[in-house]
């Protein structure tokens, strides 16, 4: 009888894995789903997470209901195991679809964030209903089924538990690691069908074999009084450990660079630990059949694992490699001691109060179901207070503490009416109160925070200026000094640099206006999808033609604190209207069209970002376009295999027919799309930003000092991108996984033949777009700037070391045949923003040495050697003494001083 017991608990085991698996793996593929339904901002998909936990209550609710009555639950089971296939394969399919509608009916409700986010969280919870309440339902039956064969109900219940969550591990990963890339999200959705389908299978043969229990009764006849403090419990440890993730995230994400592999990796380690301490307090029951009487013990021991953990985490981060490509073992390295030690305890706590339930309760189903509705309805509720609540409040130490507290306020409810020994509970209760007393307040801002922002804060003279832990992320801003002036801005997120005002930001972020401004004969709105620091938006503002100006931004926080730190004068102009949203929602949602479209995402690799880089995405932005509109988009090279990058073109042209590359900043480039526009513009309409005042001021300081440079930023167009992609997949909805990252080695392999300048003068010369939207005779003289974009190029994707470079000869190359300021200014080891700090110091006080040096090579970029003489001049005998010289002999030598300047040069001082 033991061992037919045995192989029965093996096999339904075996069957809950699968089940886990399944369940996981829908999970994720219906959130990735959501996201086009609902958007991607943190509302949205934390509304979707509330509904399926609510789903999985309800399930819960059913199976305490009526679940002991039930005379076949395996065959039930299965039954609903088949449903949880069903329905998943058709969510994955139609969500989607349902966002192109849905998108625009909530629209209307966009003035009121409350009424669109109530719509949101019942939607959700319809579509989700289904599904989820059939998950819900399915520990309550098997348990019932298992619970009539074993009369050890802890064994019963962890062993089931245990192995469903460990499932769950395995669908994450395999998820993640295999699915995805391999196939892609329908035919992922297939596979978790076919598991959930296997897992019924399972089910039903067992039934057949005669594993049925016999049904008790009709219904549970209620609810003992004794059993609402252990439901109390079985809430606050729901609610604690899903907000204790959130909390647990946003941490790691000070280290982490938020890729969807750090996501997964983590959510698998919190699993993991859930289900091995499911499998330890099943062993645990198996040997002391009072085991459940320790379970106050238990969530006082979850608590002082978490604030350990916390203690430990420094050790474990100094030996782990933070920033760049990540793998899972970084990721592991750094999560291990926050999460793991509280999740084995919550998992070990999960079967301890279902055990106590049993005792209450009449029947395995109504106490599973009881347990089940009251821990999923904690965590349903946890990561929004979390979220919204705690970490935009309290910050990320107080929450942490605040929830790691809760597991003491659920220990009374479990020692209560219990057999626990006075000893255990004094200990536990004393060892909780010490850890609360260690708890290293101040570590986040001294340490953690600190060693995170001072990557980029890496000057003696940087500081961070702001610092806001809001809702979806830590958003910081550092302030980046020189010669004691503002040099520019820094917007870091979690632990990643999304943007700055630093010239060569601001250099490509503003291309994406002066562009369509010039080719276009009017250009009266725009939407600008990503705010990041304000870079684009400034340039619409800096132009008086624009009429409406739209910025569509995901976080509230960024614009809020942007505003803050800077001038924050473009957002406060009256043709500008912030819409905090998912930027494709938002334009699945919108009903008018813009004559510029201009976007600035976050780098591909970060978790939720392929929707805005996919070829369904690309076709929504033409739609979004008016008769001869504009899109120019952001590729950011770095860190993208060519795989990846061609994947983006490909699925770029395949949205716009005149689809174009080109040259923005470095590895930061521009991609270029119309809805057939027409030209070519007057010569004077092209030229007219470099004639107004405030836009011809910051072209010349961005290195696009004549509107011949323009176009010598041209790669390719669609003829030979077409050409160089014709075997390449693009990136699509259905394979997210195709945007992967890549060591940063790649960038110069990927971007080398999009740097030869000399192929792409002919293939401009040749090309049917120049044709089209350039002026004739600007045309031909754009052909004599490609050189100098050689230069440039060379310059912007190297970056040189601050400092005085003395390459004379690429220098004099520069100054006989170019008048060019930029490819001065990085050739001497300066640029626009040291130029303008330089200039701030000396109206304001006689310029330092070092200020001098700034000063002297922008004399000499503009062509002003009397002035560069004078500047060098006062060089001489200071720190620059021989690199002062070195120029003063070479102007003089070059013909650009005269012979008297070259001989006070080469005196001894």
């Amino acid at each position: 009888m033991r061992s037919r017991i045995d192989a029965l608990r093996a096999a339904l085991s075996a069957v809950f894995f699968a089940s886990g698996a399944a369940a996981l793996i829908f999970e994720t593929l219906w959130f990735h789903q959501a996201g086009l339904a609902f958007g991607n901002g943190i509302w949205a998909s934390s509304l979707v997470l509330a509904a399926f936990m609510a789903g999985l209550s309800i399930g819960g609710a059913v199976a305490f209901r009526y679940g002991d009555g039930v005379a076949k639950p395996l065959a039930l089971y299965a039954w609903l195991e088949l449903g949880v296939a069903a329905s998943g394969i058709a969510l994955v399919y139609a969500l989607p679809a349902l966002g192109v509608v849905l998108a625009p009916m909530l629209s209307r409700f966009e003035d009121t964030p409350a009424l669109l986010n109530g719509v949101r969280l019942v939607l959700a919870l319809l579509l989700l209903l289904v599904p989820a309440t059939a998950m819900g339902m399915t520990l309550p039956l098997v348990a019932r089924a298992l619970g009539a064969r074993d009369e050890n109900f802890g064994r019963v219940l962890g062993s089931l538990y245990g192995m469903n969550t460990l499932g769950a591990v395995a669908g994450v990963l395999l998820t993640e690691l295999v699915l995805l890339p391999l196939v892609g999200i329908r035919t992922t959705a297939v596979c978790g069908g076919l598991t959930s389908a296997a897992a019924a299978g399972g089910a039903l043969w067992l039934a057949r074999r005669g594993e049925e229990p016999a049904a008790i009764g009709r219904a549970s006849p209620g609810m003992a009084r004794s059993a609402y403090p252990l439901l109390f419990a079985a809430f606050v440890a729901g609610f604690a450990l899903l907000g204790l993730e959130v909390v647990w995230l946003r941490v790691l994400l000070l280290f982490l660079n938020g890729s969807s592999l750090a996501f997964a990796t983590v959510l698998a380690l919190v699993l993991s630990g859930i289900g091995a301490g499911g499998l330890i307090a099943a062993a645990w029951a198996s040997r002391v059949t009072d085991a459940d009487r320790n379970a106050g013990a238990v969530a006082l021991a979850a608590g002082v694992l978490g604030i350990l953990g916390y203690r430990a985490l420094p050790w474990f981060g100094s030996h782990a490699h933070i920033g760049g490509e990540q793998g899972v073992g970084t990721i592991l390295l750094l999560a291990l001691p926050l999460a793991l030690g509280t999740s084995l305890a919550s998992g070990a706590l999960f079967t301890l109060v279902g055990v106590r339930l049993r005792r209450v309760l009449a029947g395995e189903s109504a106490a599973v179901g009881g347990l089940a509705v009251a821990n999923t309805l904690g965590a349903a509720l946890g990561p929004l207070v979390a979220g919204f609540l705690l970490l935009p409040k309290l910050g990320m130490e107080r929450s942490l503490f605040g929830l790691l507290l809760l597991y003491g306020l659920a220990a009374p409810a479990l020692f209560w009416r219990s057999e626990c020994r006075s000893r255990v509970r004094w200990a536990g209760g004393g060892f909780f109160a010490l850890a609360l007393l260690a708890f290293p307040f101040g570590e986040m801002s001294t340490r953690y925070l600190a060693n995170s922002l001072r990557r980029w804060a890496s000057s003696p003279e940087d500081r961070v200026i702001g610092v806001r832990e809001g809702s979806a992320a830590t958003i910081a801003y550092v302030e980046h000094r020189a010669l004691g002036k503002r040099r520019h801005l820094q917007l870091v997120t979690n632990a990643f640099s999304m943007s700055t005002t630093a010239f060569w930001v601001r250099r490509y972020a503003k291309l994406y206006v002066y562009w369509p401004l010039a080719v276009r004969p009017r250009v009266s709105s725009a939407l600008v999808i990503g705010y990041g620091v304000g870079n684009t938006l400034r340039a619409l503002t800096d132009s008086p033609e624009l009429e409406r100006i739209d910025v569509v931004d995901i976080s509230r926080d960024i614009v809020e604190l942007g505003e803050r730190v800077s001038d924050g004068r473009a957002l406060r102009d009256p043709r500008v209207r912030v819409h905090i949203e998912d930027g494709r929602w938002f334009l699945q949602a919108a009903s008018r069209r813009w004559d510029l479209i201009t976007g600035e995402p976050p780098p591909h690799h970060i978790a939720g970002v392929v929707n805005l880089y996919s070829r369904e995405y690309f076709r929504l932005l033409r739609e979004r376009l008016n008769r001869g509109g504009v899109v120019t988009y952001w590729l950011h090279a770095e860190l993208m295999t060519g795989q990846t990058a061609r994947g983006i073109l490909r699925a770029f042209c395949d949205a716009f027919e005149d689809c174009s590359l080109w040259h923005g900043s470095g590895v930061d480039f521009m991609l270029v799309g119309t809805n057939g526009a027409t030209g070519p513009v007057s010569e004077e309409r092209f030229t007219a930003q470099w004639r107004a005042p405030a836009a011809r001021r910051e072209l010349v300081d961005l290195g696009i000092e004549k509107p011949e440079q323009l176009g010598a930023l041209f790669i390719a167009d669609a003829a030979r991108l077409n050409e160089l992609l014709a075997e390449d997949e693009p990136v699509v909805d259905d394979r997210p996984h195709l945007l992967r990252g890549a060591p940063r080695g790649l960038v110069e392999g990927l971007t080398e033949a999009w740097r030869d300048e000399d192929a792409a003068g002919r293939r401009f010369a040749e090309s049917e777009l120049s044709a089209r939207l350039w002026p004739p005779k600007l045309g031909q003289r754009t052909l004599e700037y490609f050189a100098a974009q050689h230069v440039l190029n060379q310059l912007l994707f190297d970056k040189p070391l601050p400092g005085f470079q003395k390459d004379l000869a690429e220098l004099h190359d520069v100054l006989s045949h170019s008048d060019l300021s930029l490819p001065v200014l990085l050739l001497l080891g300066t640029d626009p923003d040291m130029q303008r700090a330089a200039r701030e110091v000396a109206r304001e006080q006689p310029a330092s040495v070092e200020a001098r040096r700034h000063l002297s090579a922008g004399s000499i970029a503009r062509h002003d050697f009397a002035q560069a003489e004078k500047e060098l001049s006062a060089l001489l005998g200071t720190p620059y003494d021989r690199t002062a010289r070195s120029l003063l002999a070479y102007l003089t030598k070059a013909g650009w001083l005269k012979q008297p300047e070259l001989e006070r040069a080469t005196a001894a001082p």
